[in-house]
């Protein structure tokens, strides 16, 4: 999750927990995470929902994007990602198949101020 991003959320700094560790490959260098925080995150379209804790390293990087979720929590989600489609789909608790579809023209302003953002 980027600063801009825990900020706009308003969440507290205080609940930030010590990272030691440090990204790779934002912004063409390392970037230093200002901690750790867990938060309850809510997968949802018009027919199911699904609510797992996600632990989001917080970090101040000049990118485009509020939020990447990596592979090991994708991965213990379950979920399938479509980047030609835009698109995720992963199981509710119930075996229902949830489609999380993105807005596209928000997916084309984001890689464009990522491009501006990168050079």
């Amino acid at each position: 999750m980027f600063l801009t991003t825990f900020n706009c959320l308003g969440l507290s700094a205080a609940r930030l927990k010590p990272y030691a560790g440090r990204l790779y490959g934002f912004a063409k260098n390392k970037v230093e995470a200002n901690g750790y925080i867990e938060l309850s995150t809510m997968f949802t379209d018009s027919l199911s929902s699904r609510t797992t804790q996600i632990r989001y390293l917080v970090a101040n990087a000049p990118l485009a994007y509020n939020i990447l979720l990596g592979r090991p929590t994708l991965n213990r989600l379950k979920e399938v990602p479509s980047t030609r489609h835009m698109k995720m789909k992963l199981p509710s608790l119930k075996g229902v198949v949830i489609t999380i579809v993105s807005d596209q023209g928000e997916v084309k302003r984001c890689y464009e101020n990522n491009l501006n953002i990168g050079g």
